[in-house]
């Protein structure tokens, strides 16, 4: 099990497919970091009993340089308010020709309904509004239903 990290070049004249059927919402319209741990939790750990702590969150968004709430979203379900999806761009202060993403990530029950390509499609919109080139993304070799779908979103290794 070996990160791998996916490129892809953006193109300014192709704006991505926006998805009128998924809300999305970023963190400064959702200031939820209680639902984004949950949402981790049940993605990444749900066989045990707890998940990142508030102190946890905070190290790896709101502690760091680069951390702007307009660039991590949530997706949620119409019915129940329920975060389904999150996602997030790292924009760099030195290279802003170079996004990052971080923890895209969809709830097991949510998964394959567009979810992820409408997170994902908002986040390139607002990186080609930003001037942004080209995303990163790494993910571990052993993930291949993640390997897939950035592959198949134009990400190549």
């Amino acid at each position: 099990m070996q990160p791998v990290l996916l490129k892809k070049r953006l193109n300014p004249d192709f704006f991505p497919k926006q998805h009128n059927l998924v809300s999305l919402q970023s963190f400064i319209e959702k200031p939820d970091s209680v639902a984004w741990r949950a949402l981790h939790h049940q993605v990444f750990s749900p066989q045990t009993e707890s998940g990142w702590s508030k102190n946890r969150f905070d190290a790896e968004f709101t502690n760091k340089g680069w951390w702007n709430p307009n660039t991590l979203w949530f997706s949620t379900d119409a019915t129940t308010s329920q975060v389904t999806g999150s996602i997030t761009l790292e924009l760099p202060k030195k290279n802003l020709e170079i996004g990052k993403i971080h923890w895209l990530m969809v709830g097991p029950a949510f998964r394959r309904q567009g979810i992820a390509v409408a997170l994902l499609a908002k986040l390139e919109q607002y990186a080609i509004d930003h001037g942004v080139k080209q995303l990163q993304a790494e993910t571990l070799s052993n993930w291949e239903d993640a390997m897939a779908f950035y592959q198949r979103q134009g990400f190549t290794k």
